[in-house]
């Protein structure tokens, strides 16, 4: 697997559209076949605990879809959409636009929905990325075979997780102890990521799979 910091020696960031077009403008800068497939994830406040095959064999369980995108349990940015949703059987029900992968077509039909620019940018500034891919999933994702990774079987958005009841580790493997799943991709959504005593919990996570360690955390409080 190749990865790209898309953002690196960049210093013209000008709202979270740049975002959106700054994934279109890489993908149309390769030499990509329509059905290639293409993750996208965050950057800040992102941990990889597991490898390329984890990432395949996690998407391949939804049946290889045109377009997963990662899951959270916050209907953000648009808490009145949340009953627009599908019900499903865990707590990840609601989109969260820091992970996907699908096929290059699926993504660039994603971010090209709007093609007025100055349109994209008022939802972005108002509702950020997330606001725009959420109204995508709602308003278009029935026409495409575009799912949300529920399961947590390949992306974890960690806002509303508790650390002492749903996290745990198996020979440094992080694992969701919810949805029984091993995610590669901890998503630290929402300063997610910082304990009682501000500190930055993604170190206690590193070290723990640097050190294979298994159980659950140990020594970090999570703020109430």
């Amino acid at each position: 697997m190749q990865v790209e910091n898309l953002a690196a020696g960049r210093t013209d960031w000008a709202g979270y559209q740049d975002k959106l077009w700054g994934v279109r403008q890489w993908i149309l800068g390769r030499s990509f076949e329509a059905e290639d497939r293409i993750m996208f994830v965050d950057a800040y406040g992102v941990l990889l605990s597991g490898g390329e095959e984890d990432i395949w064999r996690g998407y391949r369980a939804y049946n290889s879809p045109d377009l997963l995108i990662a899951a959270e349990k916050n209907s953000f940015p648009f808490a009145d959409v949340a009953d627009d949703y599908p019900e499903v059987d865990t707590a990840y029900r609601f989109l969260n636009s820091g992970g996907f992968i699908g096929t290059a077509a699926a993504i660039l039909k994603m971010i090209n929905w709007i093609e007025d620019d100055d349109v994209v940018r008022e939802i972005c500034r108002t509702a950020t990325d997330q606001g725009y891919v959420v109204r995508y999933y709602l308003e278009q994702g029935g026409v495409d075979n575009v799912k949300l990774d529920t399961h947590c079987l390949v992306f974890n958005c960690m806002w509303g997780v508790r650390w002492d009841k749903e996290v745990g580790f198996e020979n440094g493997r992080f694992v969701n102890k919810v949805t029984l799943s091993k995610p590669a991709v901890l998503h630290f959504n929402g300063g997610a990521y910082w304990t009682k005593d501000h500190n930055n919990v993604m170190l206690s996570m590193v070290e723990k799979m640097e050190m294979r360690g298994s159980g659950g955390l140990v020594g970090v409080e999570q703020p109430e």
